[in-house]
């Protein structure tokens, strides 16, 4: 779930920034700090386990079952991260209108 947080924080200050000087500095320590941490983003995960196969240094390690159990875990844990770290704190701050409600309620 921290993962995911980093990621969505990332690329919302990114939106929120005016310049490309912004957008990059907003980008960069969220994404240091998943790099650091070495988050369990489904995404990435994928990137991983290619990698790892094309350099054939963990291949007997990494299975089907085990690739599929990591990137559904992580699925999980990007979903439930973008809900409550993300999308609710954004909905209670920001709200949404009257007339979206009646548009799309």
């Amino acid at each position: 779930m921290l993962a995911n947080w980093l990621v969505a924080a990332a690329s919302y200050a990114a939106k929120e920034g005016r310049t490309v000087v912004d957008k990059l500095g907003a980008l960069t320590l969220p994404l240091f700090a998943f790099g650091c941490l070495g988050g369990a983003h489904s995404v990435a995960n994928m990137c991983w386990f290619a990698l790892a196969l094309i350099e054939n240094r963990h291949a007997a390690e990494i299975t089907w079952g085990s690739a599929w159990l990591n990137i559904l875990l992580s699925g999980i844990g990007n979903i439930l991260g973008a809900m409550l770290f993300q999308a609710l704190p954004q909905y209670l701050g920001h709200g949404v209108d009257a007339k979206f409600h009646r548009k799309f309620g």
